[in-house]
């Protein structure tokens, strides 16, 4: 039986190697691209297992995925906070330059619990935020999730579809 790892127990800078580490491993395994805060790698493999398309090369600014009917689809994620509101990184590029945001939010208690919003250009060009972030920034918020034009996407079957996943089930 293994020991149950503390991170209290360890230094600063052990933390960091263990990070280091663990980035390296969830590459290797395919779960992330980049050695990044893994929300967003996690966030695009999860909505590219929803629409059961690949993901566009990495280096797509505007873009992150097209769906088999060709939509462009640029995906953000975020770890909700205690409030349930939290902001999405910089949606950059012009509001043409994609069809739609899928925005997927880890829940409290890490990445087993997600929710997921589709979001139109429309919505985002009234309801974001350009403050000197060389694009528009949203909220995600009780207000955004009400907004008729905003659909919710149930991303269970996506989430079954990967096999990261089901060690999170106990599988």
């Amino acid at each position: 039986m293994g020991r149950t790892y503390k991170p209290s127990d360890h230094s600063v800078m052990e933390l960091l190697a263990d990070w280091v580490l663990i980035m390296e491993e969830l590459k290797a395994r395919g779960v992330t691209r980049s050695n990044n805060n893994p929300t967003g790698d996690l966030a695009e493999k999860i909505v590219a297992a929803h629409y059961r398309v690949e993901l566009a090369n990495a280096n797509k600014a505007d873009w992150d995925l097209k769906t088999r009917d060709g939509e462009r689809v640029q995906v953000k994620g975020t770890r909700a906070t205690l409030s349930g509101a939290a902001k999405l990184g910089a949606i950059r590029g012009s509001m043409g330059s994609f069809d739609f945001v899928v925005v997927v939010i880890f829940l409290a208690g890490g990445f087993a619990s997600v929710e997921g919003l589709k979001i139109p250009p429309a919505v985002i060009a009234r309801t974001g935020v350009n403050n000197r972030i060389n694009g528009r920034q949203i909220t995600i918020s009780k207000k955004l999730r009400e907004d008729p034009d905003v659909e919710v996407i149930d991303f269970g079957p996506a989430l079954a579809r990967l096999e990261w996943t089901k060690a999170l089930k106990g599988n």
